[in-house]
């Protein structure tokens, strides 16, 4: 489903990531884990078709994900790949609901407010619809994010060190959902994490080497 070949990136001449072949397939779990620095994000970011790699090539169900631009490829990723980001970039002046029904708007989608009631009542916010970001909690605003994430339907998930700033019980949490609602979805899931302590949760696990003076 989603894979890569012959994927180099450097930032201002320095290689910061060199991956000649991975593959994750519908339904797949995987890990990207390493130490700050080893290329997770840039990876997390190619994946994502939101940074065209130096070399190589990202190809979705088929789709060459370099040669998507503009309004075009916008709507393709916003269907097909959802996003959690390690910011969660939640719009703040607008509603919960709006913030998911943005998202289909986005994909060139019809807004289905139907979905996303269902997706907001899965994952426990229902109450929430009307209320603004910034006056959720951070578990609050996570699931937000991981709705908006959902919202489409997409084949890949991908979530950027979604674990890092929770304490054990909450990171517990965040992992479980993300994984269980992946799976709900039949979506392939690609979280980019340094967190030991969800390593061991995962048995597909891409190690990415630390590099020198690189930037993740």
């Amino acid at each position: 489903m989603l894979e890569v070949a012959g994927i180099r990136h450097s930032y201002q001449s320095q290689l910061v990531l060199d991956l000649p072949h991975w593959r994750a397939d519908e339904g797949d779990q995987w890990l990207l884990h390493g130490p700050s620095g080893c290329g997770k994000s840039t990876l997390l970011h190619i994946l994502g078709g939101l940074l065209t790699p130096s070399e190589g090539i990202v190809t979705l169900a088929g789709t060459e994900l370099g040669t998507l631009r503009g309004a075009a490829g916008d709507r393709y990723r916003g269907r097909h790949i959802g996003i959690v980001f390690q910011q969660l970039h939640l719009i703040d002046a607008i509603t919960v609901r709006q913030n998911l029904t943005l998202a289909q708007r986005f994909a060139g989608l019809p807004v289905d407010e139907a979905r996303a009631t269902e997706i907001l009542t899965v994952l426990g916010l229902a109450d929430k619809a009307n209320a603004f970001p910034f006056a959720l909690s951070h578990g609050q605003a996570q699931r937000v994010a991981l709705a908006r994430a959902l919202i489409n339907r997409p084949a890949v998930v991908l979530a950027d060190e979604p674990t890092s700033n929770l304490d054990d019980e909450n990171a517990a949490r965040a992992l479980a959902l993300l994984r269980d609602q992946a799976r709900a979805h039949g979506s392939a899931l690609v979280i980019a994490s340094h967190d030991g302590r969800i390593k061991d949760a995962f048995e597909k696990r891409l190690e990415l080497p630390a590099r020198r003076e690189a930037a993740a």
